[in-house]
């Protein structure tokens, strides 16, 4: 869609995107690995938590049945 900041238009994609999401993912449970390794146990947690869901949004949101793969979505 089209957002105005101040007197300039911006011209944005909506969009979800399964690469970002995934990567998003990935970079958490990286996270996880060296808080854990660190005996940063409390930001490991949090970071497994935030991984899990987001790859349980990926799943509920992202997954095309008729194409058979995780696809990006247009939130409107």
């Amino acid at each position: 869609g089209l957002k105005t900041h101040g007197t300039y238009s911006i011209g944005q994609m909506e969009l979800y995107d399964v690469g970002m999401a995934s990567m998003f993912v990935s970079e958490a449970d990286a996270l996880t690995t060296l808080a854990t390794a660190i005996g940063r146990t409390a930001e490991a947690t949090k970071l497994k938590d935030r991984a899990d869901k987001q790859r349980k949004l990926i799943a509920a949101h992202m997954w095309d049945e008729q194409g058979g793969i995780y696809t990006n979505v247009s939130p409107t």
